[in-house]
């Protein structure tokens, strides 16, 4: 909005507001708050697109977005473990079951990243140290 592009702006979240309305329609009657958990997932995404779209071409800004994708990609999955855990653990939610359901989320996350090439050597020492208290 600070570069002169507040007329974009307006368009992009015009659009979004428009999109959210359709999909609303579509989505809600049939997959209830799935559907409208979705909805505000994939409009946000389309808006972030659009607008960092336009921010590259007004700045000349030319950036890797393959690191963000695998950070992505890796969350996603790491979230997608944590009910599988739920699942295998069963029964009402402890603080020990949920302390293990974080641990366990965030090294699938940790591994993902290692695995997609998000997370280098320096990053992996970094986290040790952290982990051991001496930042």
């Amino acid at each position: 909005r600070g570069l002169g592009e507040q007329l974009y702006s307006m368009r992009v979240n015009i659009a979004d507001s428009a999109l959210s309305i359709v999909l609303v329609l579509i989505l809600l009657p049939r997959y209830g708050i799935d559907g409208y958990i979705f909805l505000l997932y994939f409009t946000e995404a389309f808006n972030f697109f659009l607008s960092i779209r336009r921010l590259s071409k007004v700045t000349q800004l030319r950036t890797d977005f393959s690191g963000g994708i695998k950070t992505a990609v890796a969350a996603l999955g790491a979230a997608n473990f944590a009910p599988l855990v739920a699942d295998l653990m069963g029964g009402y939610l402890t603080a020990g079951r949920l302390t293990l359901a974080v641990l366990l989320f965030f090294t699938v996350y940790g591994a993902l990243l290692y695995c997609l090439q998000a997370m280098r050597g320096e990053d992996v020492r970094r986290v040790r140290r952290a982990l051991r208290g001496r930042m």
